[in-house]
């Protein structure tokens, strides 16, 4: 063996021996790229430095790799926007199902707003794109079906959420404006005649200065809470029948609307049903004023039945709120096929409610009856 040889192999274990080490701890040290790992960067800058400090490049840098190489998780910087986005939303923390509806709206909202504080210089993300995440949607879908538990449709408590969303939005998109309790001193001590010109104004403003916006926060949540608890427990709120006397009141309303009536013989409006039944009912000053009955068939099959509004109670929507009663009764119970039976001219009403005309009449009475069904949504 030539001393070339040998001298050449010896510079090259040297070389493995010394350079190795450091090659192996350097890959191992670098954690791998992830989309978790990108979004965890993005969002670290956006609340350090605000989201116009957010480039590719200085998301590469963070990283410690080419920019090219985040493309291959976001196909653009307005992709890798909306994900971060919807990563800020699933940091609220949901409630349990079986909370309760103030305590729901409570948590939900407050968990909203405190995420928002966390992350300022994020919240313009969530007014760019819609909130179609899997963890937005689960908040919507969790406050919708405990408000339909208080007598809400989904368009109804869809209408709540978004007044609650826009509200927390809302605030927090002011609290990035706020000025300094000094800095309002001073712009109000710059306006002549403030005193005079706007007094009222003039007395609210060294409070106003004071105020903070977690103080304003709870203070608008208390009004909302408030607000939605006069609607849910106004006349005309529909709810389970809960003692005797209104189930009593509820078959006396449907005897005198089906029976006297509208002529249906009175044996068979009385079908020996009743006991097995869940009923709703809208109560206005203490009167049943509407009401409507839920008997389960075959399992996973229920009947919405005896639907009466009374007289002077028509046209303002109580049959529309029975039927949300019923339908959430029916969920709570695991019921996930609907049908009824109403007369043929009230066809165009529930369909309103998504039920199809299927096949099958019957008359009772004068009266030709139809069948409709709805597959339930859980």
């Amino acid at each position: 063996m030539s001393a070339y040889y040998v001298s050449l192999r010896c510079n090259f274990l040297t070389s493995v021996l010394i350079m190795s080490p450091s090659t192996t701890a350097d890959s191992q040290e670098r954690p791998r790229l992830s989309r978790d790992r990108i979004l965890a960067s993005a969002l670290a800058i956006i609340d350090a430095e605000g989201l116009e400090a957010l480039t590719m490049r200085a998301l590469g840098r963070r990283l410690d790799v080419e920019a090219m190489s985040i493309y291959r998780y976001f196909p653009n910087k307005a992709a890798l926007l909306e994900a971060v986005g919807e990563a800020v939303v699933a940091e609220i923390a949901l409630p349990p199902a079986d909370a309760a509806w103030e305590d729901m709206v409570r948590r939900c909202i407050g968990s909203f707003w405190k995420t928002l504080q966390n992350h300022p210089n994020a919240v313009s993300l969530l007014t760019a794109t819609p909130m179609l995440s899997e963890a937005a949607m689960s908040a919507a879908e969790l406050l919708l079906e405990r408000l339909s538990r208080e007598g809400l449709g989904a368009d109804e408590g869809h209408e709540v959420f978004r007044v609650l969303q826009a509200f927390t939005i809302g605030m927090a998109t002011m609290a990035l404006a706020r000025l300094s309790a000094e800095e309002v001193e001073r712009r109000a001590a710059e306006i002549d005649d403030l005193d005079e010109q706007h007094p009222w104004l003039a007395q609210a403003l060294p409070a106003a200065a004071r105020a903070t916006p977690d103080r304003d926060f709870e203070l608008g949540l208390n009004l909302l809470v408030r607000a939605l608890r006069d609607v849910l427990e106004a006349p005309g709120s529909v709810r389970l029948a809960a003692t005797r006397s209104e189930r009593e009141a509820a078959v006396e309303l449907r005897r005198r609307v089906f029976v006297e009536e509208q002529g249906i013989p009175a044996s068979e409006e009385a079908d020996g049903l009743d006991d097995e039944a869940v009923h709703v009912v809208v109560l206005v000053k203490d009167e049943v004023a509407a009401t409507g009955r839920l008997v389960t068939t075959p399992p996973g099959v229920g009947v919405l039945a005896r639907i009466a509004v009374s007289p002077k109670h028509r046209s303002n929507g109580l049959g529309r709120r029975v039927v949300r009663g019923l339908e959430a009764a029916a969920r709570r119970r695991g019921i996930g096929h609907l049908e009824l039976h109403p007369h043929d001219h009230l066809e165009s009403f529930y369909a309103e409610f998504g039920y199809d005309r299927v096949p099958g009449t019957a008359t009772v009475g004068e009266h030709r009856l139809i069948t409709m069904a709805k597959k339930l949504t859980p």
